[in-house]
């Protein structure tokens, strides 16, 4: 809540119409050649499946160790969403 506020204020910064490159220790650098910094960087991939959508953006080595997502689990939980993905530092 209140994101849409921290955007029109400047803190939370948008990136669109670029794909990411790779990432610094700083932020993120897209093909178009320019950066951002971040401390926290999310992508919002519209309608995909988030597993094909970290095939496209990390490639397919990291995307095999991410357990599937949505649904739910063998105790009726909510799979991956607000936990952990199986892989360090990527959440959903």
């Amino acid at each position: 809540m209140g994101t849409a506020d921290l955007i029109i204020k400047g803190v939370v910064k948008i990136k669109s119409g670029t794909e990411p490159d790779h990432f610094t220790t700083d932020g993120l650098v897209f093909k178009d050649g320019s950066s951002l910094d971040a401390d926290l960087v999310v992508f919002a991939t519209g309608y995909e499946p988030i597993k094909n959508s970290i095939c496209d953006v990390f490639g397919e080595e990291l995307s095999t160790k991410v357990t599937p997502v949505y649904g739910l689990d063998e105790e009726g939980e909510s799979r991956r969403a607000y936990k952990p993905s199986g892989h360090p530092g990527v959440s959903f």
